[in-house]
């Protein structure tokens, strides 16, 4: 998003910008999680980036990896070759914080970019599915138990947005799956969800998602993934 600012802010001035990504298109990541849980396809979350400078013809584009960068002799190094530059902007976003734990890093599903969330959709649909013909109560309950670990804008509205998906409209659709076996929780570090909204609408917010049937877990926080059971702070 940032990298795209900073090119429409240059649209049509006396330089020469180009942008260089791996992507050719911009995702919108807060609607991300809508896509995970089926509310929206993933091309209503995604833009083409040439299409934000169709009349700005000192902006292009390169469809390319950077490989490295040459400070000294100003140059970009990427599959497609070398650039050069006089001015380097550079704006990568940001990557999923693991916290340096490699089992949650190795065994969880990061909700970052636009695979990751078409992954976590397919999942959703594939253990629904496997529950729906699961003979043995335990590993039925285990394939109904859906963690969200994190209390930001992605969590909250990923499990409340997950939450409708399963209340509103799986249980319409799967006739076999007792709904009381469906667990969704959202585990948060802190003592507060959204920590960038006055506290009011915190607690509103964890009403909220109550309501929706999420256990909302404040001071929580996950110390080991397996890809089978979680470890959290609290020996749990």
């Amino acid at each position: 998003i940032a990298g795209i600012r900073a090119a429409r802010k240059l649209a049509n001035e006396a330089v020469d910008v180009l942008i260089i990504d791996h992507n050719n298109y911009q995702v919108f990541q807060p609607l991300l999680y809508q896509v995970a849980t089926s509310m929206l396809s993933a091309d209503e979350v995604i833009y083409p980036i040439r299409g934000f400078f169709r009349s700005a013809s000192n902006v292009n584009f390169l469809l390319a990896e950077i490989e490295g960068i040459d400070a000294a002799a100003q140059t970009v190094r990427t599959d497609q070759g070398e650039i050069g530059y006089d001015h380097l902007i550079i704006a990568l976003g940001s990557t999923p914080n693991f916290f340096g734990s490699k089992s949650i890093e190795e065994n969880s599903l990061p909700l970052k970019t636009l695979v990751d969330s078409i992954e976590i959709r397919s999942h959703v649909l594939k253990v629904f599915e496997e529950a729906s013909r699961e003979t043995d109560a335990a590993k039925r309950k285990a394939l109904l138990t859906f963690v969200f670990v994190g209390a930001g804008p992605i969590g909250v509205e990923g499990s409340g947005g997950l939450s409708e998906l399963i209340y509103d409209v799986f249980q319409k659709e799967y006739h076999t799956i007792d709904f009381s076996e469906v667990s969704v929780t959202l585990l948060e570090a802190m003592g507060s969800v959204l920590p960038m909204v006055p506290p009011d609408l915190q607690q509103h917010t964890i009403d909220v998602l109550r309501k929706k049937g999420v256990d909302v877990r404040l001071n929580t926080a996950v110390t080991e993934y397996d890809g089978n059971d979680l470890k959290l702070n609290n020996g749990e």
